[in-house]
């Protein structure tokens, strides 16, 4: 299956400032991000390396799973702070 990657990812921020956007009607549907995000020409996987992609994505789960609670941790004692 194709992938189109995004030029110049920006990152999860954008999807929460549209999401926001979208809440409080400063835009009107989800489609207009379209105007915001850009790809690029379409890659198609290796799926010789499907083994390899499947290793790496359980990786990056253990490596969620074991940060999980520190980083909400570390966010209760930052609750507060901004006060």
């Amino acid at each position: 299956m194709p992938l189109s990657p995004v030029v110049n990812h920006p990152g999860g921020a954008l999807g929460a400032a549209f999401a926001g956007a979208l809440g409080v009607g400063l835009l009107h549907n989800w489609t207009e991000i379209e105007r915001y995000v850009h790809l690029d020409d379409p890659v198609i996987p290796n799926s010789q390396l499907a083994r390899v992609y499947n290793d790496a994505y359980e990786e990056w789960r253990t490596f969620g799973t074991i940060t999980t609670d520190l980083a909400h941790r570390l966010s209760d004692r930052s609750i507060g702070f901004d006060e």
